[in-house]
């Protein structure tokens, strides 16, 4: 239960308001965040007046630690659960992404997108306002959609499977489930990015009503934060791992149904630290040559496993969505770069953020289709 004889306006650089008019009688407040989701939004408070404003529909407004310097938090979203009580209240909303989960069921149609790249086909699907630049959910509320004007470069097909009566949310994620982008090799960037590096788009509102769509490189991006053992705003069990093995491949053999040639590698490091983790892929390729390369860019890609890492840092309240991390893995001592995939702050007497780690690459049966494709 929250202090009634706190609050964290007094405390915190916040700003909170319902439908404008300022909210003071916030005791907590619990943002959390994940990747091609929903942002929501918990605030514990108290007061008569407090319950009276604080209705189911109305908007609340959430801002946290904005500067010039960092971004801090920025959330604006519908009341959807109020849970009212003597002592503190609890009320629950929901961004405007929500929204999209639950539109008006639409018929799309493949043959309206094809051609466009995914990205604006995205913008296109999303928008119900003749200008195309917004999502309108009420008479005072909307999406904007001005900043998904990136390509991805992958267009939309006029097979591509899509169609048919769903949400606009539904859809969306159909979209951002194919549309990664392939990065240059090694050789063409002096070893930035390894062979067959597909990384993946997402979409968030991670400040106001604006809707974005980013594409977090691990390779190239320079880390926000830095995240170890010794650094002093680590807080509780430290970096806490779960490592997959169960994508891993790091023993290949690439078959064809156009020669009878099979292709094979392993990396005999990886089997011998993790044991075999075997593919047999059936392709299409006709080139031996073609078939060697493939077997070796989809071990080099998966030999290592898959892994999330949470881990809870006091102050990183400004770490967005997205954003990549820098992290020091004790198990193997030494640095890797993570993508921020979903947070939890909890702001009361202190501000603690939770991150949920990963590596923002293509699952392995998402890799393998985009190689079996080449």
């Amino acid at each position: 239960m929250a202090d009634a004889a706190i609050f964290v306006n007094d405390l915190f650089d916040e700003d909170i308001t319902i439908d404008n008019e300022t909210f003071p009688w916030v005791h907590a407040i619990s943002i959390e965040a994940k990747v091609n989701a929903a942002r929501k939004v918990t605030i514990q408070f108290s007061t008569r007046e407090g319950l009276e404003m604080c209705n189911v529909g109305r908007t609340l407004r959430v801002q946290v630690g904005k500067s010039d310097v960092v971004g801090g938090i920025d959330f604006i979203g519908k009341i959807k659960m109020v849970i009212p009580s003597f002592d503190v209240s609890t009320a629950v909303a929901f961004d405007y992404i929500a929204d999209l989960k639950s539109s008006k069921l639409v018929n799309y149609s493949d043959i309206d997108y094809a051609g466009m790249d995914l990205i604006m086909a995205a913008k296109h699907a999303i928008s119900n306002s003749v200008t195309n630049d917004k999502y309108i959910v009420d008479a005072i509320t909307h999406i904007n959609l001005d900043a998904l004007n990136f390509s991805c470069r992958v267009k939309y097909k006029e097979d591509q499977g899509f169609g048919g009566y769903q949400t606009r949310k539904t859809f969306l994620d159909k979209i951002f489930a194919e549309a990664s982008t392939e990065m240059p090799s090694g050789r063409y960037l002096a070893g930035a990015y390894p062979n067959l590096t597909f990384l993946p788009w997402y979409y968030a509102i991670r400040r106001n009503n604006e809707l974005e769509v980013f594409q977090p490189d691990i390779y190239t991006a320079n880390p926000v934060i830095h995240i170890g053992k010794n650094n002093f705003n680590v807080i509780g069990n430290g970096l806490n791992a779960t490592i997959d093995t169960a994508r891993m491949v790091n023993s290949v053999v690439v078959k064809s149904s156009e020669t009878d040639y099979v292709a094979t590698y392993s990396d005999d490091s990886s089997i011998a630290q993790y044991g075999s983790q075997s593919l047999l892929l059936d392709s299409k390729v006709s080139s031996p040559s073609k078939m060697e390369e493939l077997a070796y860019m989809i071990v080099t890609s998966g030999k290592e496993p898959a892994g999330a890492y949470t881990v809870a840092v006091e102050n990183a309240h400004w770490v967005d969505l997205g954003n990549v991390v820098e992290v020091t893995i004790p198990t193997i001592e030494r640095k890797k770069r993570m993508v921020v995939k979903e947070y939890k702050t909890i702001i009361k007497d202190t501000v603690v953020t939770t991150l949920t780690l990963g590596t923002g690459r293509l699952r392995m049966s998402d890799l393998i289709k985009r190689a079996s494709d080449q």
